[in-house]
């Protein structure tokens, strides 16, 4: 009666309690090992792997164009102009899948649509404006003074 029991009592190995341990234990040690295959390939791949090409997905993004070297901040020099929107795959007439945001209009006469620049849309008799895609501070300071 006045005896306390214990909180927990210790298990033995043979005992059916004991097999969940077992089984964590050699989980733990398998998850460890695949641990150090992954820290291993992560470490070779930065001091011994292939160096990547500039885009290779052919994305029209700005982030693709930015030089693949170790520098401080994305681009040397001059950020770059953006001159379309990002999304401009599969255009009828371009040379390529793809047309990256840095190219101009100017560059690709023969895929650049009626909608690029404004003209108006015969289909939904309105005029479809052209898409603004990048403005600064500076740039609506000196729309302003103008």
């Amino acid at each position: 009666r006045g005896r306390a029991v214990p909180a927990s009592r210790p298990v033995r190995a043979g005992t059916r309690s004991g097999a969940p341990r077992q089984f964590i234990s050699a989980a733990a040690i398998i998850s460890s090992a695949a641990q150090l295959i992954f820290i291993y390939n992560f470490f070779n791949s930065i001091f011994n792997g292939k160096k990547s090409e500039q885009n290779p997905w052919e994305s029209n993004t700005l982030e693709w164009t930015a030089p693949v070297e170790r520098i401080h901040g994305n681009w040397p020099g001059e950020i770059p102009t953006v001159y379309r929107w990002p999304y401009d795959y599969s255009k009828p007439g371009a040379e390529l899948d793809y047309i990256p945001q840095t190219v101009p209009f100017s560059q690709t006469i023969s895929s650049n649509l009626p909608m690029d620049f404004g003209v108006h849309d015969e289909k939904e008799h309105e005029t479809v404006p052209p898409v603004e895609l990048f403005t600064t501070a500076a740039d609506n300071d000196r729309q302003e003074t103008v």
